[in-house]
């Protein structure tokens, strides 16, 4: 069996200003005097009496007397180190959310906090630097024209494939490796003079002479004997440098003992007119007389020549 408990009127009703012919019951709200009162009890009627009233105003002390009393239950440096005081600078602790972003002013110290619009501007004012950097300084990648002398501390390592237009007059020292120079035409050395050291094996020196070999070779101290001599013309073969020849020149034109001719106008001959149709190589000195007049013309051409190149 369920039980129904009456709690009877719980909450307040204005009844306006107080009046006498009107019965009141608990909790009704009346004005008296300009002071709001509150029943304490029911059926109050006839003229007013405030043993049975509760002012508001008077509900107010009480709420501001039980304020001040919690309050003096603190001590003023309790207070002080409990709250946030906005009049003074403090050290606040701890994780404090702001669930709206702080407004700071301008930063003017290093410890200051910085707004949006003050870095926003700086920003601004480094990305104007960083433009002007990118086109003075000298960057990892890509291709740029670097003027002025810059001179380097340490060596710069790479293939050097991509050094153009090197002026050779600006490598004043070190030693080139041989597959640098790969064929030098000699036309173009048109200047200077080559160490001897440069030129053959050996040591160079006004006592000695650059051999055909390509060596260093010391002067004879004397003339060649006869038997060198003899010796050395006898190996010779047919038409060397220093050997005779019974030669044809095949131009007719009269020459005296002494001329010379290249050996590709010369033949081979044996004093009859009669010849091999071989030139000769080198260069030859006529040593008779040709092209005199009278002769035939194969036997007037043909004399002795020496080759002397």
């Amino acid at each position: 069996m369920s039980t129904v408990l009456n709690l009877g009127r719980i909450q307040p009703i204005f009844k306006g200003d107080y009046s006498s012919s009107e019965t009141y019951g608990l909790l009704d709200l009346v004005v008296f005097s300009g002071i709001t009162y509150i029943a304490k009890e029911n059926n109050i009627t006839g003229t007013f009496d405030g043993s049975k009233w509760q002012a508001l105003a008077e509900i107010s002390q009480l709420i501001n007397d039980s304020v001040a009393s919690t309050v003096s239950t603190y001590s003023s440096d309790k207070i002080e180190t409990t709250f946030i005081d906005n009049l003074t600078n403090e050290q606040i602790d701890g994780i404090k959310t702001f669930l709206n972003s702080p407004v700071v002013p301008t930063p003017t110290s290093n410890t200051d906090a910085a707004n949006k619009s003050y870095v926003d501007g700086e920003v601004s004012t480094i990305g104007g630097q960083v433009s002007t950097l990118d086109g003075q300084n000298v960057k990892l990648t890509g291709n740029q024209t670097i003027a002025g002398v810059k001179t380097f501390s340490d060596p710069i390592s790479g293939s050097g494939q991509n050094l153009t237009n090197l002026n050779a007059s600006n490598v004043t020292s070190g030693t080139l490796a041989d597959a640098r120079i790969p064929n030098l035409n000699a036309s173009k050395i048109t200047a200077g003079q080559f160490a001897t050291a440069r030129l053959g094996s050996g040591t160079g020196s006004t006592s000695n002479f650059l051999r055909g070999d390509g060596s260093w070779q010391a002067v004879p101290s004397s003339a060649p004997t006869t038997a060198q001599v003899l010796s050395a013309t006898a190996g010779a073969s047919a038409g060397a440098v220093g050997t005779y020849a019974a030669l044809r020149d095949t131009n007719t034109a009269v020459k005296a003992a002494g001329a010379t001719r290249p050996g590709s106008g010369l033949r081979f001959t044996n004093f009859n007119g009669n010849d091999a149709n071989a030139s000769a190589s080198g260069t030859w000195r006529l040593m008779g007389a040709a092209g005199i007049s009278g002769w035939s013309s194969g036997v007037m051409t043909s004399s002795v020549w020496l080759r002397i190149a």
